[in-house]
């Protein structure tokens, strides 16, 4: 519902709302490829978007549907998953280490 009306607007905002920076084209690019194969994974099997969904602390809201949601969840896990691979470095290192954490993002 946020970030804006079209997936490139929306996968910018999650990211700049975790890593308070934008993506690099490469990165936004990875998201998108993301964002499609997980929306045809969840649209091919709706019992496992709906599986997905069932997981947590509050229902989905059942206005949205099942398989979008579930294919956003996913993205907005792996950014989560990313953002605290950065943290857990810049703690062993108690510095910023844009060289190591550039190279995570790659693999």
């Amino acid at each position: 519902k946020e970030g804006g009306d079209d997936d490139d607007g929306r996968l910018t905002w999650a990211w700049r709302r975790v890593l308070s920076r934008h993506p690099t084209p490469e990165e936004q690019t990875v998201l998108a490829g993301l964002l499609t194969r997980h929306r045809g994974e969840f649209t091919a099997d709706p019992a496992s978007a709906r599986g997905l969904l069932g997981v947590g602390q509050r229902p989905a809201d059942p206005a949205l549907d099942p398989s979008e949601l579930a294919a956003w969840t996913s993205v907005a896990r792996a950014i989560l998953n990313l953002a605290h691979s950065d943290d857990l470095i810049m703690l062993k290192r108690k510095q910023p280490a844009p060289e190591i954490t550039g190279a995570l993002r790659k693999r």
